[in-house]
C-alpha cells in the first residue's frame, strides 16, 4: 500500500471505526471563527487514480461540517460517506482541526456512554491555496491520550509533545480546491 492510500485508510479508518481518540477537544468551539477559505470542495489525488474528496460548510461563526469520501480509481466510493463536525484551535506549532464523526459507530451506540471521541489534525492553506494536512499519530490517542478526559490536560499534553519526533504521522495529505 504507498504512502497516500494509507494516509486516507488511516484518516477514514480511525474516526469511521470508533477507534479510540481523545475523550475531549483540544479547546471550546468558539475559539477561532470559521476561515472561509477552508469552505469548499477538497480533493486529494493519487498517482494511481483513487481520491479522496472533503466538502467543507461553516454551520455557525466557529464550527464546520465535514462530509468525507474516499473515491477508488473508478471514482466508486471505497466505504460511505462520513459526516464530522469539526472547529480550529490554535497551538503554538499550528493551526490544529478537532474532528468528530456525526455518524460513526461510536455516534450510534448507545449503550455506552463514553462521550465522543475526538481526532486531531494539524492544518494549513499554503500560498499556492494548498490544504496541508497532518495527522496526530494512532499511538498518541493510544498511549499519550488515552487516560485524559478533559480540555485543559489534552491540550497541555499536545501542547508539550506536538514537537516529539513521532507525534505527528510522516505522511503529509495534501488537498487542492475542486473546480
Amino acid at each position: 500500500m504507498n504512502k497516500f492510500v494509507r494516509v486516507l485508510a488511516v484518516f477514514g479508518m480511525i474516526i469511521w471505526t470508533g477507534c479510540e481518540g481523545a475523550k475531549a477537544p483540544l479547546g471550546p468551539p468558539n475559539e477561532v471563527h470559521v476561515d472561509s477559505r477552508l469552505e469548499g470542495e477538497w480533493v486529494a489525488q493519487d498517482t494511481d487514480g483513487s481520491k479522496v474528496n472533503v466538502k467543507i460548510w461553516g454551520f455557525n461563526d466557529s464550527e464546520y461540517y465535514l462530509e468525507y469520501l474516499r473515491l477508488n480509481a473508478d471514482g466508486q466510493p471505497d466505504d460511505d460517506l462520513m459526516r464530522l463536525r469539526g472547529f480550529s484551535t490554535p497551538i503554538a506549532t499550528g493551526m490544529y482541526a478537532n474532528i468528530a464523526c456525526i455518524n460513526c459507530e461510536e455516534a450510534d451506540n448507545e449503550e455506552e456512554d463514553e462521550g465522543q471521541n475526538w481526532f486531531f489534525f494539524v492544518y494549513e492553506i499554503t500560498p499556492n491555496g494548498e490544504l496541508r494536512v497532518q495527522s496526530v499519530d494512532d499511538d498518541v490517542y493510544e498511549i499519550g491520550l488515552k487516560d485524559l478526559s478533559d480540555v485543559a490536560s489534552i491540550r497541555a499534553y499536545v501542547e508539550a509533545h506536538a514537537t516529539d519526533k513521532g507525534f505527528l504521522q510522516d505522511e503529509v495529505l495534501v488537498f487542492k480546491k475542486a473546480k
